[in-house]
């Protein structure tokens, strides 16, 4: 009755209730917020703050007494109820229907990020009221767009790509980090969030009914101070990062010709002139791709581990550039792989003339696109040939759709990459820098290209297809056979429950690492935690992680982990002593072939096989048995595929880079075998430890033995290997 009369004739509020209604059911039906987690928490908690601040600005209408402020609040706690409880309901009735994950994991998320939105909106609602009643509606809009401003100015001017803030509580940067919990920083700041905005009703209604006087000035500097100061301290709290911030993190302060570089302390004086000559080297090379170079020094930070990027800037799994800042954001496990993609979109920014320093239409395979195109290489690979695949294999996306809409982020992200990319470099090869300058600064393809798009994807497949590369269903289904985040099941929810699980396997405490994987629904159908099974059972009962492995491989027919899975059973049938089988296992590998970097490990498993009691040693020995092992057996046999674990022992200080040239020296041509894919390894090594002359003996092995569909990779190492012979610093 009292819920009733609450709505009844009150077509304001009918009005607010039916959109949250339809909100709800709308985001329940969306990729990722159909959940009840962290997407949909937050994008509740939005709508509520804006709900609860008209509710206020229309039913708060008589002030002046304590009485009818009490009456108010009784309706707003009646208002508030139902609006909490409305997504609550409707997330468990579609929970029921799909039965996916679990319902109680989302309270956190809904207490977190949901709840606080109630005060956040009543304080707005109030403060609009109190500054002025004519315009309340409107300074509550301008409430509302300055505090949204707050994260932009952020992003675009400080070094972070997450952001904290009270209508989106927190923002990760990137999808490509799937874990997001309700952490110590983001508790603490929905707490600094409540503290603020209940002072602000506190003194509002404490002025409202004469138990407080103090100006209106006074209260406003009041509150400008408080939000400022709270502004300003945000990187002592990890809200945010400033340039200071981070160079308390990364120490080390290294000026070139061209770029100002930041290292953690940890990085040795050799590494850091590689870091260095790496840089240089790419710039000389983009300039000579984009017609042109940036106009200032550009400013990488290249992080300590992926962790520590991610806490400091906002992406762990991803290096990322911003165009506008003239910075690039990288970590050590990652940067040769990613400095040249990331320092192309400092250059491409150069063709732009908006104020982020990207395509004119803010499309991000574009964006993505003419990076991939400058750095046109994927795993090793051309990404003419990754495309080729795709299409031959019928994994393909439409580049219509990439180009023309904004497709980019609802496929698998690698096939996004190649074929943005290898479509930009078609364009670029074909067409010449200077009219897709013009597209990138305009945004008009046809004025650009002289053609609409269509014609020119139309001529772009032909030319793919003219490449008459041998098609690899296998290798497509490695690269390719992946769902993208938001076609997953779950994924926030299932990301930190294979935290939690992983880190119960790291304290060894695999009962309950195996009780928690399986209480998950369909466990046996992810990758990562049949893995953690396999771990709990090969530590538990070694005999039954084969059996697990057997019947379970079918669920990852034409993904990439179907091929691991099998490398995994066969180390299994190594280690029951099933020497027959697991050659078996592996030659059925090295017809299908699906990658290089599994193909070695394959190679290295043929080689211990030959002798049974050396296979067993190298996956269940002591870390100094594989080492020994490894570094005997090249000796008896050079096979370069040896060599590959031990670059890992140096590049740890394990083994020094001096005994592993005395191994390197001995590799002869008969040594090859046709493995490309280490010889190029050790080319990069090489060439890293500035062993030039080993760097040429294996760079003239590689020509004779890699695939045209690797051509950019060779022609990459040949560049760099002669840039850094020229540049060679003098000891």
């Amino acid at each position: 009755m009292i819920v009733a009369a609450l709505f009844k004739k009150n077509l304001f509020l009918q009005i607010l209730l039916l959109l949250h209604v339809v909100n709800n059911l709308i985001l329940l039906t969306l990729p990722l917020t159909k959940y009840f987690s962290f997407e949909f928490a937050s994008v509740n908690g939005f709508f509520l703050v804006i709900y609860v601040g008209l509710f206020t600005l229309h039913e708060d209408k008589f002030k002046s007494s304590a009485l009818a402020v009490k009456v108010f609040q009784i309706k707003l706690l009646l208002f508030v109820g139902i609006f909490l409880m409305i997504p609550v309901l409707l997330a468990f009735i579609f929970h029921l229907i799909r039965s996916d994950c679990s319902f109680l994991d989302g309270f956190k998320f809904y207490a977190v990020l949901t709840f606080p939105a109630v005060i956040i909106g009543y304080a707005l609602g109030l403060l609009s009221d109190f500054i002025n009643k004519k315009y309340a509606y409107l300074l509550f809009i301008l409430l509302l767009m300055l505090i949204a401003a707050i994260p932009v100015i952020e992003i675009f001017f400080r070094p972070q790509i997450y952001f904290y803030n009270p209508l989106i509580p927190f923002f990760p940067g990137t999808m490509y980090d799937e874990d997001i919990d309700v952490t110590f920083a983001l508790a603490l700041y929905r707490f600094f969030n409540l503290l603020f905005f209940g002072g602000i009703i506190y003194l509002i209604r404490k002025q409202q009914v004469k138990e407080l006087k103090i100006s209106k000035s006074i209260f406003y500097f009041v509150i400008i101070l408080v939000a400022g100061s709270f502004i300003y301290f945000t990187p002592t709290f990890g809200f945010s990062s400033t340039k200071t911030s981070l160079q308390k993190i990364l120490q080390k302060k290294i000026e070139t010709e061209n770029f100002i570089i930041y290292l953690p302390n940890r990085v040795s004086k050799k590494e850091e002139v590689y870091i260095r000559q790496l840089h240089e080297f790419y710039y000389e090379r983009l300039t000579s791709f984009f017609k042109e170079k940036p106009d200032a020094k550009i400013t990488s930070f290249v992080f300590a581990t992926a962790v520590e990027k991610r806490k400091y800037f906002g992406a762990g799994n991803a290096d990322v550039a911003k165009p506008w800042l003239n910075q690039i954001y990288l970590s050590l496990d990652t940067y040769e792989q990613s400095v040249n993609h990331e320092l192309a979109h400092i250059f491409a920014g150069k063709w732009s003339n908006n104020i982020l320093r990207i395509d004119a239409n803010f499309n991000p395979a574009t964006v993505e696109g003419i990076a991939s195109a400058a750095d046109p290489v994927y795993d090793e690979l051309d990404i003419h040939y990754l495309a080729f695949l795709a299409s031959q294999n019928n994994l393909g996306v439409s580049i219509q759709n990439l180009f023309s809409g904004f497709s980019f982020f609802s496929n698998v992200s690698s096939l996004s990459y190649i074929y943005s990319g290898s479509f930009c470099k078609y364009l670029m090869d074909e067409y010449g820098a200077e009219k897709f300058r013009n597209y990138y600064r305009k945004g008009d393809f046809e004025k650009s290209f002289d053609q609409p798009l269509t014609a020119a994807i139309t001529r772009y497949h032909k030319f793919i297809k003219s490449k008459n590369f041998s098609n690899e269903m296998h290798t497509a289904n490695y690269y390719f056979g992946r769902q993208p985040l938001v076609q997953k099941v779950c994924p926030r929810y299932l990301a930190n429950k294979t935290n939690a699980i992983y880190k119960l396997i790291d304290e060894k405490n695999y009962a309950s690492a195996r009780n928690e994987i399986l209480s998950i629904k369909d466990y046996c159908k992810n990758y990562s935690l049949l893995n953690g099974l396999i771990y709990c059972a090969e530590a538990e009962n070694p005999g039954s992680a084969e059996t697990l492995l057997t019947n379970n491989l079918l669920n990852y027919k034409n993904t990439p982990y179907y091929y691991l899975l099998q490398l995994k059973l066969e180390d299994e049938k190594i280690l029951s002593e099933k020497y027959s089988e697991a050659k078996s296992i592996l030659d059925s590998l090295l017809v299908w072939h699906p990658a290089e970097r599994l193909a070695a490990r394959v190679h290295l498993r043929k080689i211990f096989l030959e002798k049974n009691e050396n296979a067993r040693l190298f996956l269940n020995g002591e870390e100094i048995d594989r080492f020994t092992l490894l570094v005997n057996e090249f000796k008896l046999n050079p096979s370069v595929v040896l060599l590959l674990p031990l670059i890992d022992y140096v590049e740890e200080e394990k083994y020094s880079y001096t005994s592993f040239k005395n191994l390197i020296d001995e590799v002869t041509p008969n040594a090859i075998n046709e493995d490309w894919y280490s010889v190029l390894q050790l080319v990069r090594f090489t060439i890293k430890n500035n062993d030039f002359v080993a760097a040429e003996k294996f760079m003239k092995l590689l020509e004779n033995t890699i695939p045209n569909f690797a051509s950019e990779s060779l022609q990459n190492e040949k560049d760099k290997l002669a840039w850094f012979i020229k540049h060679e610093e003098k000891k």
